[in-house]
C-alpha cells in the first residue's frame, strides 16, 4: 500500500499471497476463511507463475524449513518433496486465468524474455 501511495508505477513482489495462502490451505486452513482474506487483498495486474518439477526444485535447496515441509520436527528432501506436491493441489483455489504460466528451467533470459513481452518493455 505504500508504494502505491507514493504513486509507483511499478510494484514487484515475490510470490505475493499466493504461496502462503496454498501453504496454508494444505496445512488446514478454512477454504472460506482464506477465501475471504484473499479478497482483501489487491488484485495484481500481472501474476507470472513460474512452474517447475518438485523434486527439481528440492534438488536446487540447500537446506529446507518447517514451514516448507508441513511444520514436521526434522525437515528432509522426502518431506519437502511430500508436502510441495501437496500444494500444488491448492493453488487450484485461485483463479488463474490471467496468470502468466513461465518455465523455471528454461534459461534466465528466456524467462526474462517472456516477461518483459507480457509487460510491453
Amino acid at each position: 500500500e505504500e508504494a502505491l501511495k507514493k504513486g509507483k508505477e511499478w510494484i514487484l513482489t515475490d510470490s505475493y499471497i499466493y504461496k502462503y495462502f496454498a501453504s496454508e490451505h494444505t496445512a488446514g486452513a478454512s477454504l472460506s476463511m482464506l477465501t475471504s482474506l484473499i479478497q482483501e487483498f489487491p488484485v495484481p495486474d500481472f501474476v507470472f507463475k513460474l512452474n517447475i518439477d518438485v523434486k527439481e526444485a528440492a534438488k536446487r535447496k540447500s537446506k529446507y524449513s518447517r514451514y516448507e515441509c508441513g511444520a514436521v520436527n526434522q525437515c528432509n528432501e522426502k518431506q519437502f518433496i511430500e508436502f510441495q506436491e501437496r500444494i500444488l493441489e491448492s493453488w487450484e483455489i485461485f483463479d488463474q486465468q490471467s496468470w502468466h504460466l513461465i518455465d523455471a528451467q528454461a534459461p534466465v533470459k528466456q524467462k526474462l524474455a517472456e516477461i518483459q513481452n507480457q509487460l510491453n518493455i
